[in-house]
């Protein structure tokens, strides 16, 4: 199967692939877009070395894009890998960063912190930033664009997380259900709220 990433990618914010058919490694890196999956070799403790193993930067930056990424000098787990992996990448600095399940193994504030670090590429860097990704609940603040992938593999763009064919193939996020739950008990809720601002309302009783 071959997927063109570029027509996913959006310049403004992240976008999201829901149920995406294939493995990230089974698929070919395009010349300006790079994967962040769990398929590295390396296995060790001189991180610096392998980054640099083509003399290709200094060790000031590989330094630097170790603390971003939140990686020591060891390298053994499967969190421990995938974040070798976007180091590496960030030294080479893409178009297009694809991230596979990344958030997946990570807890509450280190998935704040590259969120934030994402947003940086984003704005800062004019890199896109796509997710591969099914766990709704805690992207549902941060992704504008999703794609969703139908069981024959073809995918349509939404805007809308209270759209239900989404939840044809994955988990409802808790936020739109209770937000669903109000609105079939007669509340009236805008959806161009953000979820933070509505629950927000919610709480002051606000419908």
């Amino acid at each position: 199967m071959e997927v063109n990433f570029s027509k996913f990618k959006d310049n403004l914010n992240f976008s999201i692939l829901v149920n995406f058919p294939v493995a990230l490694s089974s698929l070919k890196e395009g010349k300006d877009i790079s994967f962040v999956c769990r398929d590295i070799e390396f296995e060790g403790d001189d991180v610096v070395s392998y980054l640099n193993k083509n003399n290709e930067f200094s060790d000031l930056k590989i330094k630097q894009v170790l603390e971003m990424v939140k990686l020591g000098r060891n390298c053994y787990t499967k969190l421990e890998k995938q974040k070798l992996k976007l180091a590496y990448i960030l030294l080479h600095l893409p178009k297009v960063i694809v991230l596979e399940y990344f958030f997946s193994d990570l807890i509450f504030s280190e998935k704040e912190y590259f969120k934030r670090l994402f947003r940086n590429l984003i704005y800062k860097k004019n890199i896109s930033i796509i997710l591969i990704e099914n766990d709704m609940n805690f992207i549902v603040e941060t992704v504008k664009k999703i794609y969703l992938f139908n069981d024959k593999g073809k995918s349509s763009c939404l805007d809308d997380f209270y759209d239900d064919s989404i939840y044809k193939y994955v988990e409802m996020p808790y936020t739109v259900e209770l937000i669903k739950y109000l609105e079939s008990k007669g509340h009236s809720i805008d959806h161009d709220y953000t979820f933070l601002e509505t629950l927000k309302a919610i709480y002051r009783g606000v419908s």
